[in-house]
């Protein structure tokens, strides 16, 4: 969360306004299967933005230039090159920014990102 400051109207003292540092909503659900450099990675969540993944106990933090595909929960996949923003010894994941997304990658979240907002709905 970024902080932003104000003041208040009555005292005029500092007044911490927290508003989110995310352009993108994260998904949680459905998990995504990721493959980079030849080894698959599960989604811990993703967004139109980038993935966090989880590192299985036996895998190493990928190297760069990253170029990965997501495999949807029906077999339907898109390709996209990325940065790592993130590693997270302690809870074994990385956050991956999005540099990059074939219109196929694009149409892929956001068919997924629809289905939730529906089910939501229903």
């Amino acid at each position: 969360m970024t902080l932003l400051t104000s003041t208040t109207p009555k005292t005029g003292k500092p007044l911490a306004i927290r508003r989110p540092r995310r352009d993108n909503q994260r998904m949680t659900a459905p998990r995504l299967t990721v493959k980079i450099q030849g080894q698959y990675y599960q989604t811990l969540d993703w967004s139109y933005g980038g993935l966090r993944l989880s590192l299985p106990p036996t895998s190493v933090v990928p190297q760069p230039p990253l170029m990965g595909i997501i495999i949807g929960s029906d077999d339907d996949i898109g390709v996209f090159s990325g940065t790592i923003t993130r590693v997270d010894p302690a809870n074994r994941s990385i956050s991956i920014h999005f540099i990059e997304v074939s219109d196929d990658t694009f149409d892929l979240l956001d068919r997924l990102v629809r289905e939730k907002l529906v089910g939501a709905v229903v």
